[in-house]
């Protein structure tokens, strides 16, 4: 049949066009199908039909779903922003000096960037490093859950579905820092918008204790600590509304009533059904040393892989459910630990009628709480009789994100002074971060605010240097620089106008041998290493020089010295005459040392986060044994001569 008579059937041109497959990755599909559009006008025509757009929206976009059809005009409009925000990303990896400017525009874009910078954070890297990232683009995969019951216990069939599809891009020139970038842009615009819904929790207008309103509140708030935490929280309520309709099905099925209009309703019943559904899913008291994991605290954990978690993390899953089944419910901040509020819808402007007090963290226990008890209790505490119905009632839901903010410095100071808790740096900065920056939010006028900023500009200086611009100058530092809070904004002005200053020393290689990326066994301890910066003498105190003898060293302090990082991740500073470059030249009757890419691969898994902020990318020839980890633009601007030495070695000139 020749195409213009088949054109007559558009029917059976749809048909053909929707076994195109749909990809994350691949750009074939939607190719040919513009290709079509450009054929002539009539296949044109059929090429836009929204059927055929849908499936291929779907496969690369995780949000902005919600809406049905124009999945043709969806996708194209989607994919111009995804150019816009690539070439966004390309600048602040190439350009250091248009970051800032950059990363404000990303957050500005929003939704609009999130999908396409995820996926550069999970840009192909070459399949001999695959494992060590593999855990890592697995959790942002499963970030949003279609269903529920394997999204929270690492299932294998969960992780074998999305695998299906293999990644069949090209490793592109600057994969290290594309991703590493890539997650900076998303932790930025994750924390700018979480300070925005931090700063309406603890805005003026204060919802009723006991009103809809006080609870999403409370959701939104403690939702916003995991923001702060640098985390998409976009899928949080999407996964909440997914337990909700799963819980309510279990209960119609084990014949508790889930609709409080029903005769039948019975708020006991269902409260304690509720609890019992919850920890069937895992959601169930820690014991022990989990009880002070610091990821306890994060919705984006404890909604996953940390269920067994605090009396805070339990009722705010437990409120989550149960507002959306039609129930009222707050979280009570009773001194001890927090339970749940709930009432009917109707049940009047009294919180106390038709309520119960509900310890969900005590469910398999003892579940209700007697408010007379309750009240005994608070007096043999010595609480005053005034404050008593306050810490047994409903509680305002900026109190509650307050006291899970407390909570988590808390855990940060007990993971500090225990060396047992393993929790990364950075984890533990990003912990830090989020409770200082809901307390400056919360209580700028508090004695120690200097405290909480000097925290915030340490977390930022190492670890997020995107957020200077977006989240400190404009997120914060315009929230704090009104009245009656001036003197504060202009303290955390002063701290942004500090992590701005871009001074640099470039540093001209003169006599120095070596170079940024080279790959080196050491003479005296015989361990390989790999340079990441030098000096050209010794800068180390005077004390560690006298310790470890470096005037008794052949050259002395004067010669360059190493900063490097060894196969085991450790780093050291290393003399100029200590370092033999690899490959070696070997000596008769010796086997030549050569480099490969196992090596590379202790290196990188033992020192990710420190290879992912220096490097770019990995050259790797393992016929002549030469490695050369290439400086990222940063420190390419820091060394400029390396690059050439670099490139010349790995040429073999």
């Amino acid at each position: 049949m020749s195409l213009t008579r088949l054109l007559y059937i558009p029917e059976l041109v749809v048909q053909c066009l929707s076994h195109l497959a749909p990809s994350k990755y691949d750009d074939t599909s939607v190719r040919t199908l513009l290709a079509c559009m450009t054929a002539c006008r009539s296949l044109g025509e059929i090429a836009k039909t929204d059927l055929l757009w849908g499936p291929h929206f779907k496969a690369r976009y995780m949000r902005d779903q919600g809406l049905e059809g124009e999945w043709y005009t969806r996708y194209i409009s989607h994919r111009k922003s995804d150019l816009q925000a690539i070439s966004l990303l390309d600048d602040i990896i190439s350009t250091p000096s248009k970051r800032d400017e950059s990363i404000v525009q990303l957050v500005e874009m929003g939704d609009l960037a999130w999908d396409a910078l995820n996926m550069e954070a999970m840009c192909r890297v070459p399949d001999e490093l695959r494992d060590i990232w593999a855990k890592q683009d697995r959790e942002r995969q499963t970030e949003r859950w279609e269903g529920i019951g394997d999204e929270w216990n690492g299932s294998l069939g969960k992780v074998d579905k999305l695998s299906e599809e293999p990644d069949s891009r090209n490793v592109k020139n600057d994969w290290i820092q594309r991703r590493w970038w890539a997650r900076q842009a998303l932790g930025t615009m994750a924390r700018a918008s979480a300070v925005h819904v931090m700063s309406k929790v603890f805005s003026d207008d204060r919802p009723d204790p006991a009103s809809l309103e006080n609870a999403r509140a409370f959701e939104e708030g403690i939702k916003a600590l995991s923001g702060l935490m640098g985390v998409n929280v976009a899928e949080i309520s999407h996964n909440y509304d997914n337990l909700a309709r799963a819980c309510g099905q279990h209960l119609e099925s084990v014949g508790i009533s889930t609709s409080s209009q029903s005769p039948g309703f019975d708020l006991e019943a269902f409260s304690l059904g509720v609890c019992r559904w919850m920890a069937s899913q895992g959601f169930k008291k820690a014991n022990g040393d989990h009880y002070y994991d610091l990821m306890n605290h994060f919705p984006h954990k404890f909604m996953t892989t940390h269920r067994r978690t605090l009396p805070m993390s339990l009722v705010y899953t437990f409120v989550a459910i149960v507002t959306r089944l039609g129930l009222r419910a707050s979280p009570v901040g009773f001194p001890g630990h927090v339970h749940a509020w709930i009432a009917l819808p109707d049940s009047g402007p009294g919180w106390e009628e038709g309520s119960l007090a509900v310890d969900v963290f005590k469910s398999d226990e003892a579940p209700f709480m007697d408010k007379e008890t309750m009240r005994e209790n608070l007096q043999a505490l010595g609480i005053p009789e005034a404050q008593r119905e306050s810490l047994i009632g409903p509680a305002y839901a900026e109190e509650m994100v307050f006291r899970a903010a407390n909570n988590v410095l808390h855990s940060v100071t007990r993971v500090q002074n225990q060396m047992g808790l393993s929790v990364s740096p950075e984890t533990r900065a990003a912990a830090l971060y989020a409770s200082a920056t809901t307390f400056l939010i919360a209580r700028p006028e508090a004695a120690d605010v200097s405290r909480f900023i000097g925290g915030i500009m340490s977390v930022v200086k190492e670890y997020f240097p995107l957020d200077t611009e977006p989240v400190l100058a404009r997120a914060l530092c315009q929230r704090l620089t009104r009245d009656p809070h001036q003197s504060v904004g202009f303290q955390l002005r002063h701290v942004v106008d500090r992590l701005k200053q871009d001074f640099v020393e470039v540093n001209g290689r003169g006599s120095v041998q070596w170079w940024v990326g080279l790959v080196f066994r050491h003479r005296k301890f015989g361990y390989m290493g790999l340079v990441t910066g030098w000096d050209k003498e010794c800068k180390a105190d005077e004390d560690w020089i006298q310790a470890v003898g470096v005037n008794q060293l052949p050259r002395g302090r004067a010669q360059p010295f190493y900063s490097v990082v060894g196969e085991d991740g450790g780093t050291r500073y290393v003399a100029e005459e200590n370092i033999i470059p690899l490959p070696s030249v070997p000596k008769v009757g010796e086997e030549q040392d050569r480099v490969t890419w196992a090596n590379v691969h202790e290196f990188v898994a033992n020192a990710t986060g420190s290879i992912e902020q220096t490097f770019s990318r990995i050259e790797v020839d393992e016929e002549q044994g030469r490695v050369w980890f290439v400086p990222s633009a940063s420190v390419a601007r820091e060394y400029p001569g390396d690059m050439i030495v670099g490139q010349a070695y790995m040429q073999n000139l």
